[in-house]
């Protein structure tokens, strides 16, 4: 099937095997996980230090790390994964899109992927199932990064400061297709340091594409309706390892106070960072400023 011509206002005829033609990459492998048909990307690193597995946002999969991975010299190994519902990955063939279920397929992929010493990198939502598995207290597992993470309840008083103005047309894009405009404005509220053109019509053809895969609108809605509230804050206190909290200062569904909050419960804090005019999915807003703090992580561990 030819590609689908990502630049077009509303897409007819997408689906997953086409964007994996069109985005897919030389790197990327297609894995057979608990039935789910993952894609991941596994490339070396330069570096001794522990691997690093960073999982996919909920707008964005694994070019969320483009700019970030290559940074990270320190890591002998660095593995993006996108999960299921997001990316170039299938769905969950059983309609469990609960964060047990997450944590239980991360467990599994680190598993045969053969992961030696590893830090987990989790980022909006996925944060939720990155702590699911720390608690597990898994082997190998030697440090958690937690980046603007869901989990917590949400704080009151609304969304973050300077957040951009609604959308008037959002009401009307909310259905099962959405046009590209949409999606500009979507990365327009998500990332807010500027990057090069060519960089965001790149990640608004990919998000584009992606996200109008058929069955995506379902799939969000049921890892929302299995969603559980209770289980993060008891998962981030029985995390035995060190934990780095990364936090936006701009993201428009989680205000920078949950930072400190989870700080506060984790038992083993390595550190805190907040960044500056960044939106909601940091890693790909600020790669050079993450990578940072987190290279400083690993070469402690």
């Amino acid at each position: 099937m030819a590609p689908v011509a990502a630049s077009a206002e509303w897409l007819d005829g997408v689906t997953l095997a086409s964007a994996r033609e069109r985005f897919g990459r030389a790197e990327s492998r297609f894995i057979s996980m608990s039935g789910v048909d993952l894609h991941v990307l596994d490339s070396p690193g330069s570096g001794t230090g522990p691997d690093v597995v960073l999982l996919s946002a909920q707008w964005l999969g694994v070019s969320q790390g483009d700019r970030w991975a290559p940074l990270l010299t320190a890591a002998r190994r660095i593995v993006r994964v996108d999960l299921p519902g997001q990316g170039l990955s299938g769905a969950f063939p059983d309609g469990d899109y609960s964060a047990r279920a997450y944590a239980e397929l991360v467990a599994v992929t680190v598993s045969e992927l053969g992961l030696g010493d590893h830090v987990l990198v989790g980022t909006s939502f996925s944060g939720i199932a990155a702590a699911l598995y720390a608690a597990s207290r898994p082997p190998g597992l030697a440090g958690l990064v937690l980046a603007t993470s869901s989990g917590l309840p949400r704080a009151s008083g609304g969304p973050a400061p300077n957040a951009p103005p609604a959308d008037p047309r959002a009401a009307e894009m909310r259905g099962t297709a959405r046009p590209r405009a949409f999606y500009h404005w979507k990365m327009a509220e998500l990332l807010r340091r500027p990057h090069r053109e060519h960089e965001m019509t790149r990640l608004v053809d990919e998000v584009h594409v992606m996200n109008e895969i058929p069955g995506r609108v379902e799939e969000a809605r049921r890892r929302a309706a299995q969603h559980d509230p209770a289980i993060f804050a008891p998962a981030l206190g029985a995390a035995g390892v060190p934990v780095l909290v990364q936090w936006s200062s701009h993201s428009t569904y989680l205000a920078p106070v949950l930072a400190e909050r989870i700080a506060a419960i984790v038992p083993h804090l390595h550190a805190l960072h907040h960044y500056p005019k960044t939106g909601h999915l940091l890693i790909a807003d600020a790669p050079e400023d993450c990578a940072r703090d987190l290279q400083a992580m690993l070469v402690q561990l």
